[in-house]
C-alpha cells in the first residue's frame, strides 16, 4: 500500500446506496493528500469518482513502491477521475491531472554523449487519463540540457509512446522519441536532431 501512515482522517456518510468520503486527508509517499471520493452503488456497474490534490510527494518513494528506481524528485498534483468500481476502476477511469515536478532525475535515460542520468529542474503540465493511458500534450520540461516539450502517452502498464522536442527560443525543434517501458525505455533521435540520443545502461 502507498498510504503508510496512521494520520488519516475523513468524513464518511452513506445515503441511498451512495457512499461519500469527504475531507480525506492522509500522508502519501512522504507528502500530503487531500480530497474527496464518492461511490454510487445504486447503478450497475457501480461508479466511483474522486478529486483532490497531492503536495510534496517523493517520486523516489513512488519508484520504490513500483520496485524500480526509474524516477526521483518531488511532485505536486491535482486530479479528478471517474470510473467503474472497484475492480475495473483504473482500466475504465477517465479524468484529468495537473502536475508539477521539481528537481528530478530519470536514471534509465541519458541524452547525447552524456552518460549521466537525465535530470530536470521542472516538469509541469496537464494530462488526461483515458482507456488505461495517461496522455500529455506539450508538457513543459526544463533541464540542464535545455528546454523541452513532452507529448504522447504512458499506459498504466508502464508502456511509453512519447516525443521530447527541444524548444530553443520558444519554438519546438526536433528532439527524441521515447518508447519501450518505464523500466526499459528506448530513446531515439527524431529526424534532424542535432545530437544523438541513447539509453543509459
Amino acid at each position: 500500500m502507498l498510504f503508510r501512515s496512521t494520520q488519516v482522517s475523513a468524513k464518511v456518510s452513506l445515503d441511498s446506496a451512495k457512499l461519500q468520503i469527504s475531507e480525506l486527508s492522509a500522508e502519501f509517499l512522504g507528502g500530503k493528500h487531500r480530497g474527496q471520493w464518492q461511490a454510487d452503488f445504486s447503478v450497475k456497474p457501480a461508479v466511483c469518482k474522486g478529486s483532490g490534490s497531492l503536495t510534496g510527494v517523493s517520486l523516489a518513494r513512488l519508484a520504490d513502491a513500483m520496485k524500480d528506481g526509474w524516477i526521483a524528485g518531488t511532485a505536486n498534483t491535482s486530479y479528478e477521475v471517474k470510473g467503474s468500481c472497484p475492480a475495473e476502476f483504473w482500466t475504465s477511469a477517465e479524468g484529468t491531472l495537473q502536475f508539477d515536478m521539481n528537481d528530478g532525475t530519470l536514471p534509465h535515460i541519458s541524452l547525447g554523449e552524456d552518460t549521466e542520468p537525465f535530470r530536470f529542474t521542472r516538469f509541469a503540465g496537464q494530462a488526461r487519463l483515458q482507456a488505461g493511458k495517461i496522455e500529455m500534450k506539450d508538457a513543459k520540461l526544463d533541464s540542464p540540457d535545455g528546454k523541452f516539450q513532452l507529448s504522447g502517452s504512458a499506459s498504466l502498464k508502464g508502456e511509453l509512446d512519447l516525443r521530447l522536442a527541444r524548444t530553443p527560443n520558444g519554438a519546438a525543434a526536433p528532439g527524441y522519441t521515447i518508447s519501450g517501458t518505464v523500466a526499459e525505455p528506448r530513446v531515439s533521435p527524431l529526424s534532424g536532431a542535432e545530437t544523438q540520443a541513447r539509453l543509459k545502461p
